[in-house]
């Protein structure tokens, strides 16, 4: 569990397995991982990471689907503006 939460944490904050061996040698502790089993559980993140995306992405359009339908006249479009920030 520790390991798993500090894979993450060095991931989000853009360290990786380079800055946790880094940290961990700095707080003179053993690295919780290796680059096996840290590049392992990354793909595992990434997979959990991509299918929580893809379901929020589907609720988001059903969503703006029933707002659009709810809303429907004869001059409002259906075409639905969207903002990405690159993540």
């Amino acid at each position: 569990m520790m390991n798993d939460r500090s894979m993450i944490a060095f991931h989000e904050v853009g360290e990786g397995f380079a800055g946790m061996k880094r940290f961990c040698g700095i707080m003179n502790i053993m690295p919780p991982l290796n680059r096996t089993t840290y590049s392992d559980k990354m793909t595992k993140l990434h997979d959990a990471y991509m299918f929580i995306c893809q379901k929020s992405m589907k609720k988001a359009a059903l969503e703006s689907r029933e707002i659009v339908e709810e809303n429907i006249t004869g001059d409002i479009s259906s075409d639905i503006d969207v903002s990405l920030d690159g993540t």
